[in-house]
């Protein structure tokens, strides 16, 4: 659609996204590397007709991490190869639903921008709204950015959106969340969620990290919706309760 205030044309989000739920399922690192496990996690999303699956995308751990960073070892044996990563991109493409891939470096944003066909959207974490490097590579993908702003100032938030406008980046998605595992539902803090959407006339999503045993945690995840907040992520496991990484606030697929 043509846009006469900024005299070019204006993209709209490719991702399905319309008036009623739409659930990203969150897999972080909770593959831990294991390949088999990571299927397995595609099979079940797959079948249980999840709008979206989302992968962390880390190709280079040495432009993410600091060697000296206690994470650095187990991060190293998680990551996984370029051309594996390559075949599970196809796969849920091919299953029909969408995929998010967040990307942790450069060289991730490069291999969605080279396999742009099959991914619906990349996401950029809230550690990452001023690395000029992803929000300048970012610019040549050709579908949704997605920008994590849980913990992030409005300066900070204000910097990534009008980058991407600046330069014809106009399918923005931003992502709020407390970014604490498991997080305790007095901190989620609705209200700063909607200044922001209002702030900023962005779609808007919520990450929710609450504790899938707490009594409140159904009622919470399903509150934004009320607020016209319909996009909803939530971390899931096929291994609950797991003790896999970021199992803290990891729902069986079941409970969806």
């Amino acid at each position: 659609r043509f846009s006469k205030s900024t005299g070019r044309y204006k993209t709209y989000t490719i991702m399905k996204i319309n008036n009623s739920a739409y659930i990203i399922g969150e897999t972080a690192f909770h593959h831990e590397g294991d390949l088999d496990f990571l299927d397995r996690l595609v099979d079940s999303f797959v079948e249980h007709k999840l709008n979206a699956i989302k992968f962390h995308l880390l190709l280079n751990l040495d432009d993410y991490f600091i060697k000296e960073h206690k994470a650095y070892e187990f991060l190293q044996k998680w990551i996984i190869k370029k051309e594996d990563w390559l075949k599970v991109v196809k796969k849920v493409h091919a299953s029909g639903i969408e995929l998010v891939l967040l990307c942790n470096d450069p060289e991730s944003v490069d291999f969605c921008i080279e396999h742009n066909q099959y991914i619906s959207a990349i996401e950029l974490h809230a550690t990452g709204l001023n690395d000029f490097f992803l929000l300048n590579k970012s610019l040549k993908f050709e579908g949704t950015i997605i920008l994590g702003v849980g913990g992030s100032s409005i300066e900070e938030i204000d910097y990534a959106v009008n980058f991407l406008k600046k330069n014809g980046k106009d399918d923005i998605l931003l992502m709020y969340g407390f970014q604490n595992y498991p997080t305790n539902y007095k901190d989620v803090n609705f209200s700063r969620m909607l200044k922001i959407k209002d702030l900023f006339q962005l779609p808007m999503g919520y990450a929710d990290h609450t504790d899938p045993e707490n009594e409140n945690n159904e009622l919470i995840r399903a509150l934004p919706i009320l607020y016209g907040v319909n996009v909803l992520e939530k971390h899931f496991t096929i291994e609950y309760p797991s003790k896999r990484i970021d199992h803290q606030a990891a729902i069986s697929i079941d409970r969806i």
